[in-house]
């Protein structure tokens, strides 16, 4: 359906000076759990779209940044798409949405979208209605790109300062010297136990 209604003209994604307050709640507690430790970008955007129809603004992203994307349909919305493509390239696809319902998101939770290579990325977000009618909010949510594995885990490995100190070598026990006795003393010794006679034999 995007990509069929991609070469129709769309609306602006303005900033909503009045927002609807239900909307608004519900999308702040979608970025809590969706773009958790993360900045809002710019102003809260919103349009009012009609079934098919959809609503873009420009993004820029600087080499090294992290973004998520959030569009939240109000009362009337059943279905709400949100897709990021190349400037002026509707056909070229960078992310987008696989979820239904309502609530569309790009670069949710720990997998927030990033651009390839060392350069800025010049792009556009669509937001798009597929089923319903009324007001969509949006909002974009950054931080700066995390560690890769590969350099989290040399961070990890122990340095010279903090390994543990080899375990020294085992010895072999020392040998108990006997008791000193003084001059003159006599060691005590143990007086073997007493025999009993034989029995004498009758002649």
């Amino acid at each position: 359906m995007f990509l069929r209604n991609a070469s129709r003209p769309a609306a602006s994604l303005e900033p909503a000076t009045t927002p609807p307050k239900v909307t608004a709640i519900a999308l702040e507690n979608t970025a809590r759990g969706e773009a958790a430790s993360m900045r809002e970008d710019g102003a809260l955007l919103g349009a009012t779209l009609a079934e098919g129809e959809r609503a873009t603004v420009p993004v820029t992203l600087a080499a090294g940044e992290c973004a998520t994307f959030i569009a939240q349909g109000g009362i009337g919305l059943v279905e709400v798409d949100l897709f990021l493509t190349a400037e002026g390239r509707s056909e070229d696809i960078f992310a987008q949405d696989l979820e239904t319902g309502h609530i569309a998101v790009i670069g949710g939770r720990d997998a927030c979208f990033s651009p390839r290579g060392a350069g800025a990325l010049s792009a556009t977000l669509h937001v798009q209605v597929r089923r319903g009618a009324g007001v969509v909010l949006a909002r974009g949510y950054r931080r700066a790109r995390a560690e890769t594995p590969a350099t989290s885990a040399a961070s990890a490995r122990p340095t010279s300062s903090s390994r543990a100190a080899p375990r020294p070598a085992a010895t072999a026990p020392a040998a108990t010297a006997p008791a000193a006795t003084s001059p003159g003393s006599t060691p005590s010794a143990t007086a073997p136990p007493p025999v009993a006679p034989k029995a004498a034999s009758a002649p």
